[in-house]
């Protein structure tokens, strides 16, 4: 099973962006063919076993408290590599965080445009410490406020639904008492 970690190099630093109220800033992600074998990762390692690639997070979203999904695209004039590992890159270049494992099936890379969407655990990082810099994930921010849109003028129907069947019990009752008058 595929393993992800946060790395030795990472710790520090969390310690010290949690000390000073400032953060961690993971900016890149790398992609590496692990050597040509796929291999278990260590939390002692400070690169990855052959990184073919590095490239910038283009897009994130916050999924929880110390998780986020972060996007990333790998342009189609990549040379051809498969793909065995991933680690996640802090503004300095310190390897925060990996995924690899014995058992991956390489991912093959290259020669067509390639989009990496990525969930990123950082429970092991003190809350806060850690920001994932990049945009915010543009479609599902459209996604949420097109539901939202669509959650309020639901809700304002069901609002006049619910009025005109009062209205109209309303209304009802009237005829009936003007019935019984006029009798």
């Amino acid at each position: 099973m595929p393993t992800s970690l946060i790395t030795n190099a990472a710790i520090p630093l969390f310690a010290a962006a949690t000390g000073n109220a400032s953060q961690v800033a993971i900016t890149e992600i790398g992609f590496g063919d692990g050597g040509g074998v796929a291999y278990d990762p260590s939390a002692s390692q400070t690169s990855l076993v052959n990184e073919r690639l590095r490239v910038p997070i283009e897009n994130r979203r916050f999924l929880a408290p110390q998780r986020w999904r972060v996007i990333a695209e790998v342009p189609s004039d990549t040379s051809a590599f498969s793909m065995r590992e991933i680690g996640f890159f802090a503004a300095d270049g310190t390897l925060i965080g990996i995924w690899a494992g014995a058992d991956v099936i390489p991912r093959g890379f290259g020669v067509t445009i390639y989009r990496v969407f990525y969930h990123l655990d950082l429970s092991a990082a003190p809350e806060g410490a850690v920001v994932i810099e990049a945009d915010d994930d543009a479609l599902y921010r459209h996604v949420l406020t097109d539901l939202h849109s669509h959650g309020v003028s639901g809700d304002e129907q069901v609002k006049q639904r619910l009025l005109i069947r009062d209205l109209t019990n309303q209304l009802s009752d009237l005829t009936a008492r003007v019935a019984a008058l006029e009798a």
